[in-house]
């Protein structure tokens, strides 16, 4: 798996990588992909969204930046975020397949960890809203069309459910 080029595929044709993309073939290439987004958020998010409001260089309010933060993050967040996937997969899953979809739990888990690529960009404080709507389309639109299957009409509610 190269990660740059599926990052790049993912976000600039994201609808032809997931009808291209198998729905099954085992969980190690999507969850590796990632956890390496899931790396780089956590990285340079504690290094340079939490590191600069922590009070300064000096850590003058109590609270400095330390690299033992930023190493924390670089492993937490990939722990987490893994986890977090196979569960928003099972619940995701669970809604799909009510509104009638035919996709696997298999199929759902690549769909989400495909879009963590939205994560490299999230920790940008204006571009990571951004990112997180595209990730949303990502969520809805394109699984609805390489995944699931699901009619046009019924697409919105998953998205209705999963912000809750």
């Amino acid at each position: 798996m190269d990660y740059i080029e599926t990052w790049k595929e993912i976000i600039q044709t994201p609808s032809d990588f997931y009808r291209r993309m198998p729905t099954n073939g085992g969980y190690a290439d999507p969850l590796t992909f990632a956890a390496i987004s899931y790396v780089i958020y956590g990285l340079l998010t504690a290094l340079f969204n939490r590191g600069m409001s922590m009070g300064g260089m000096y850590g003058m309010y109590g609270r400095g930046f330390s690299f033992s933060a930023v190493i924390a993050a670089a492993i937490m967040t990939p722990i987490v975020g893994i986890i977090s996937t196979f569960i928003v997969a099972a619940i995701l899953y669970i809604i799909y397949k009510v509104l009638g979809g035919t996709g696997s739990y298999e199929g759902t888990v690549r769909v989400i960890s495909y879009a963590t690529a939205v994560l490299a960009l999230s920790w940008i404080p204006i571009l990571g809203l951004l990112a997180s709507i595209y990730g949303l389309y990502l969520y809805i639109v394109v699984r609805q069309e390489a995944v699931y299957e699901i009619a046009d009409q019924s697409a919105p509610y998953p998205f209705r459910v999963s912000l809750l």
